[in-house]
């Protein structure tokens, strides 16, 4: 594969195997970001860092454990070596053992991994601990898992079975993200109830059936609004995190809508994501707000675009009214 000149910052942890069985190495100096397809992840459960990645030793420095996204194209014959190498790694759901697994960045496709110049060499090693996480994805008990993609997680930046990869896996998640995990602010439990509707100063959590909207992403200026599985206690409320509630302040003709970080939600241009800013935007910040059958009609002043359900996306994000159709948030306001 072709490399450029980015070097990648790694942790140098120490990792040993008590309680596993396999194959045990430790960190390695920083290495070289290929030129290959896809993002750069930072590791989190929403943006989870890319097999290729790990396969290099990345780590986040500021994420004891990080998300990794990958393909199970295969596993390591530790009766050939307890080194992962060409020999050693088999591409195959046929497998006798329940330890190990190889991740990708594709699909394990013969040719088209020969036209990419892909190789064993970029894939990443992953160890699997006894218990859930490994009855759950090893290949020897789950021949079906080959070629699916599951981002999983574990500690990256140090090698397992002589490579770069994913060791003491905790956890996994079928897909292209990990598990929703609250975001890293001091937060209390509040008491959410179905609202009819908006008062000025008061914080309300954007619902969808038995999903709650989270905020964008603090480090990101622009996004949707996100969901994530609630259990509700009645129909008419729940308890969560104060993360999930948004502010609507009250100015001209409508609110203004800030989340946990004081970020405010607006538009710009033709996109129909939110832009979030810190600070209050000069234009398209206002949002009027009306109960229509059950749900809210929040619509922007300024570009005229509605807040709707995407039922393709499973987020909250705008339409401009002509095309709104699938209605807007149920809100529940939080009782302080």
């Amino acid at each position: 594969m072709k490399h450029t000149d980015i070097l990648l910052s790694l942790a140098l942890l120490a990792m040993t195997a008590v309680g596993f069985t396999g194959c045990s190495d430790q960190a390695q100096p920083p290495v070289i970001i290929p030129d290959v397809d896809g993002q750069i992840g930072t590791g989190v459960w929403d943006d989870p860092m890319q097999a290729w990645q790990a396969a290099l030793g990345t780590t986040n420095n500021d994420e004891t454990l990080n998300w990794v996204t990958g393909y199970i194209v295969g596993w390591i014959n530790t009766d050939v070596s307890f080194s992962m190498n060409e020999k050693s790694v088999v591409f195959s759901s046929v497998c006798n053992t329940n330890t190990n697994l190889v991740m990708a960045q594709y699909p394990y496709d013969p040719e088209k991994w020969a036209e990419l110049g892909y190789t064993w060499d970029d894939c990443a090693s992953v160890q699997l601990p006894s218990g859930t996480v490994r009855n759950a994805l090893n290949l020897m008990e789950n021949p079906e898992n080959f070629n699916q993609q599951v981002t999983v997680k574990g500690t990256t930046g140090s090698k397992y079975c002589s490579h770069y990869g994913i060791r003491s896996v905790i956890d996994f998640n079928w897909g292209n993200v990990g598990k929703y995990e609250q975001p890293e602010v001091p937060a209390e439990a509040a008491t959410f109830v179905k609202a009819t509707e908006v008062k000025d100063g008061h914080k309300y959590a954007f619902v969808h059936g038995q999903q709650v909207g989270i905020p964008v992403e603090p480090a990101l200026s622009y996004g949707y609004i996100k969901v994530v599985d609630f259990f509700f206690a009645t129909p008419d409320s729940f308890v969560a995190t104060t993360d999930n509630a948004f502010l609507f302040t009250a100015e001209g003709d409508g609110f203004t809508i800030q989340d946990c970080y004081g970020k405010y939600y607006y538009l710009e241009g033709t996109y129909t994501s939110f832009q979030v800013d810190s600070q209050k935007p000069a234009d398209n910040y206002i949002w009027k707000v009306a109960f229509d059958n059950g749900h809210f009609n929040i619509t922007n002043t300024g570009k005229k675009n509605v807040i709707e359900w995407s039922a393709n996306y499973t987020n909250f994000s705008t339409v401009v009214s002509g095309d709104y159709k699938n209605g807007g948030p149920e809100l529940y306001e939080m009782t302080e």
